[in-house]
């Protein structure tokens, strides 16, 4: 951004991965102090704790599609909306759930004159739910790294740019300390 003397905004993270692993370990600790309590119990009191009731289980789980849901919906207009990454919450939630939130945010987002940037991992989720991403997609960018010897070429393939059909391609890129830098265009598809 200042390569290119464009404002810093005011950046907002929201770092859901931080609530789901602190569910996790109050979890584990939870699990942990159940056990330490059934080892100091005696075997006859132990028997006689389960005859008399069913332990409950209570398992409360935070809806993270919803706190990205919300999140995203109280964005100011003209904003950038990054979500790193979809992944995260595949694996937590229904393909279906994740759509629906998905297409929620981009017509949410282009109500408010915004950017949406959705970075999943590619042949991790399936096929047919890579095409539906791409069908609610305005752009799909694709990044492969291919090992040629004892060094790495990283392509950047621009696969759909909504409205600008003729000049889609692959780029080589490279990263250093400038960020990410367009060396040449390898072909026009």
């Amino acid at each position: 951004m200042r390569r290119f003397n464009w404002q810093i905004p005011e950046i907002d993270f929201v770092d859901i991965s931080e609530k789901y692993l602190s569910n996790v370990l109050k979890g584990e600790q939870k699990r942990v102090s159940i056990y330490e309590q059934r080892s100091k119990l005696k075997l006859k009191e132990l028997i006689e704790y389960g005859s008399t009731s069913i332990p409950s289980i209570t398992s409360v789980n935070e809806d993270f599609l919803a706190i990205l849901s919300n999140r995203t919906r109280d964005v100011a207009p003209n904003r950038i909306i990054i979500i790193n990454s979809l992944d995260f919450f595949l694996s937590q939630c229904n393909q279906e759930e994740v759509l629906r939130t998905v297409y929620a945010i981009k017509v949410n987002n282009l109500k408010n004159k915004g950017a949406l940037f959705i970075v999943m991992t590619k042949g991790v989720h399936g096929e047919l739910f890579e095409r539906k991403m791409e069908g609610i997609a305005d752009a799909v960018l694709e990044l492969d790294v291919i090992q040629k010897g004892s060094s790495f070429e990283r392509y950047i393939s621009v696969k759909k740019m909504r409205n600008y059909a003729k000049k889609i391609g692959i780029a080589r890129y490279i990263i250093d300390d400038s960020g990410f830098v367009l060396e040449m265009i390898e072909r026009i598809m």
